[in-house]
């Protein structure tokens, strides 16, 4: 408790924490912290109070400034945003490539007819490569657009993670907008690094099949980019993919490697610890910096540090202080995945695995190897589960079977990088080797993931959840490490902490009222429906895009709902067979468990729903078509589904037959009603309206995305909303049409669209109303 450098880091962290999320919250915190710290812990501790108490207050406010000054560079965005202009970069990072764009990394240096300094990331729309590198001059004609950012619960924030790395705006252009105007080498040890990582990419890519090429530059250089999303699914599955984060284990052969190479040269100790400070910085910055990577290299220049000034190291201070350097670097890598994993599962080893050791002390010597193995997993549990929505039942053994595998490949890799820069023929025996022990474990690798039992989804925990988890942790160590405290305690404590980790297995609890969210799928339809009694309804699930590389059933809709606990839907139901409305329903039936699929009758559209019906019918699911008159009563009679359109036969129409047939449900809960109406247009309005059925509702979802075909004031008038959603994003439609949005303002409904809200949710006890979103953005 007295290593003041981790309470110093903690200090900062929690100033992080004030500036970015709530300054009065934690700082009462840290205050309150600091207060039970003097009360409790000041007394015994061998540093001078005020100075311990100067020392962490210091701290904390380095973490308010040094975030507050990253957040105004955040807010600081150029002018020019939303314009087509003219600039002028520098490639700044190695290129990625994702098979149809090419990304590059500038520093902005002219910005139309003035200079300019902000980061950027360009991506080049093409499958072709590309002859631009690190440190190449270009010139961008294009415009300057905000990263996409998280539009629905629980997504992943494109644009937090660009931030996180200096980078504010994006150019998505065409080969003919970017010219080269000068080669250029750039920062001399970077460009060495990356040249270097090249020409070792080019030697295994010579001589391995592209698989096995690609997982040895993978697990080398960290390079998780060259890994498709089945295996990288299928690693996580089985709860390997740390292998791929370049690390500690990494960093050790590094370090090996060098120690022998000082003692084969009887280096002496200045010039042995040059090297060893070199060769860990070129390292580093062959794998890109990565949190991880540089994590165990400032912790093992650390240990370096102390053996050259004879000074004893500490574990705890020595992370402390890794941490530290990094978060004053980038206060912002606090909230970085692989950050957070490589410093928990770093603690979780050295903290959890006496404890482990003890219990397991009835096993062989060789226990140490599962105990370290177990500590890693515990410990990460927490936080794989909040990323990743999976708790690998694998893990252990695959960990136990393949690390040694891995192991083996990192040291034939440290041969090929050091052989193939002297001379690539040297390096091909051993490329040889590594690819035919990568080659056994993919087989092994494939053949274990294909078993459903290897992992379970896991809806995303709460903070409190993982907070709760970790302290769990610590009373269990702390508890077992104390001789003075009962056994008694200690298993009531251990059976506290099982229970604590048992409820990331449970679906979260309902919340008593009835839930309807729009999610944003771009250009397309896909609702959420959550009663109070907690059945489960999808009505429509998006489409995908003209490339048919994008579907949003697989990349937005079943994510939500594997984030929100949801493996089991009482019902899908789709409006009418649009790809828009029904593409995405494809992938959510094979990876979600479905009692009904429920659509209007099949006859209406011709041919449209042949294979998604046959799909059903292949994977066991109930077939139910509903038409005019029909209901659905859920939860008793709380909650009622019923069904407006079509009728029992098509309506006639040579515009948009599948639009005017599509399914219009009113979605009833006491005195709130939700007015949910496809792709309706005019015709179908009319037909509604001559039927005299009840088309009132607290809330319309406007018909067609806001199509001009579906403009009609007297059904507006019909269902008098108290709010109208928009579910719409970008398109050359002209969704949604100004006379329609027009309308609304001049009425003063509230309006919310998914292109501008994200997803939109609305709860109700059947009296009020509230509604959230992701928070109003109008790009420019």
């Amino acid at each position: 408790m007295h290593r003041i450098l981790v309470l110093a880091v903690c200090a900062y962290i929690l100033g992080i924490l004030a500036v970015r999320y709530n300054l009065l919250l934690f700082t009462l915190l840290f205050v309150g912290g600091l207060i039970y710290y003097v009360l409790v812990f000041l007394s015994l501790s061998p540093y001078k109070p005020v100075s311990t108490v100067l020392i962490i207050v210091l701290f904390f406010s380095a973490g308010l400034i040094r975030t507050a000054i990253v957040h105004q560079k955040i807010n600081n965005l150029p002018p020019e945003l939303g314009q087509e202009t003219v600039m002028l970069g520098q490639i700044y990072a190695e290129p990625q490539v994702y098979g149809e764009r090419t990304a590059y990394f500038v520093r902005i240096k002219t910005l139309g007819d003035h200079e300019s300094d902000f980061k950027a990331l360009l991506n080049i729309l093409t499958p072709e490569p590309l002859p631009y590198r690190y440190g190449d001059y270009l010139r961008i004609s294009g415009k300057l657009e905000l990263p996409k950012r998280a539009k629905n619960p629980g997504e992943f924030d494109y644009r937090r993670y660009l931030e996180r790395q200096g980078v504010l705006v994006q150019l998505n252009v065409r080969p003919d907008q970017v010219v080269l105007l000068k080669k250029a080498s750039g920062n001399p040890f970077l460009n060495a690094a990356l040249s270097a990582k090249n020409r070792v990419e080019q030697s295994v890519k010579s001589i391995l099949p592209k698989k096995e090429a690609d997982l040895f530059n993978s697990i080398f250089f960290g390079d998780k980019g060259l890994l498709t999303a089945e295996q990288k699914e299928m690693f996580s599955a089985l709860g390997i993919m740390h292998v791929f984060a370049v690390s500690g284990s990494n960093v050790a052969v590094v370090l090996l490697v060098l120690l022998g190479l000082a003692i084969l040269f009887k280096l002496a100790p200045l010039a042995r610890n040059s090297m060893f400070v070199a060769g860990l910085l070129f390292y580093a910055a062959v794998t890109g910096f990565t949190p991880s990577v540089l994590r165990s290299t400032v912790m093992a220049l650390g240990v370096l540090l102390a053996q050259w000034t004879l000074r004893q190291w500490d574990f705890y201070a020595g992370l402390a202080g890794a941490a530290l350097f990094l978060l004053l670097w980038n206060p912002l890598m606090l909230f970085d995945s692989g950050f957070q994993l490589s410093f928990v599962v770093t603690w979780g080893l050295v903290y959890l695995t006496p404890l482990l050791e003890e219990a397991l002390s009835f096993l062989p010597p060789w226990r140490t190897y599962l105990t370290v193995s177990l500590a890693s997993q515990v410990a990460a549990l927490p936080l794989t589960a909040y990323y990743f929505n999976i708790i690998s039942l694998a893990a252990l053994l695959m960990n136990l079977l393949v690390v040694p595998v891995i192991g083996i490949t990192v040291i034939l890799g440290m041969a090929v990088f050091l052989l193939a820069l002297l001379w690539a023929p040297l390096a091909a025996p051993f490329i040889y080797s590594a690819g035919f022990l990568i080659s056994i474990l993919v087989r092994f690798l494939e053949w274990a993931g294909q078993y459903p039992w290897v992992a379970l989804k896991t809806a995303t925990p709460s903070m409190l959840l993982i907070l709760s988890s970790y302290l769990c942790l610590v009373a269990v160590v702390e508890l077992r490490k104390n001789k003075d405290i009962s056994t008694r305690w200690f298993k009531l404590t251990l059976v506290f902490a099982a229970l604590i980790f048992a409820v990331y297995l449970l679906p979260l609890p309902g919340h008593g009222k009835l839930e309807v969210t729009f999610l944003d799928v771009g250009q397309g339809d896909a609702v959420f429906i959550q009663t109070p009694g907690g059945k489960k309804i999808l009505l429509d699930g998006g489409g995908e895009n003209f490339a048919g590389t994008y579907n949003a059933g697989e990349r937005v809709v079943e994510p939500y709902l594997t984030r929100r606990g949801v493996f089991t839907l009482d019902a899908v139901v789709n409006s009418h067979p649009d790809g828009d409305h029904l593409d995405g329903l494809f992938p959510v039936l094979k990876r979600v468990k479905t009692n009904f699929i429920i659509t209007p009758p099949a006859a209406h559209f011709a041919a449209g729903y042949d294979e998604f019906l046959n799909l059903a019918e292949k994977l066991g699911y109930k077939h139910q078509e509903l038409n005019r008159g029909d209901k659905l009563k859920l939860d008793g009679e709380k909650v009622v589904m019923e069904v407006l359109h079509p009728g029992d036969r098509p309506l006639p129409t040579d515009k948009s037959p599948d639009n005017n047939n599509s399914l219009v449900i009113r979605l009833t809960y006491g005195k709130v009603s939700f007015l949910l109406t496809g792709d309706l247009e005019a015709e179908g309005m009319a037909e509604l309206m001559s039927q005299g059925v009840n088309l009132a509702a607290t809330v319309l979802k406007i018909p067609h995305h806001g199509s001009r075909y579906g403009y009609d004031e007297a059904f507006y008038q019909k269902v008098s909303p108290r709010v109208v959603v928009f579910s719409v994003g970008k398109n050359n439609f002209g969704h949604p049409a100004p006379e329609i949005t027009g309308y609304w303002e001049q009425e003063q409904v509230n309006i919310y669209r998914t292109d501008w809200d994200g997803a939109i949710t609305f709860l109700t006890d059947g009296q009020s109303l509230t509604v959230n979103t992701m928070g109003r953005e109008v790009r420019p």
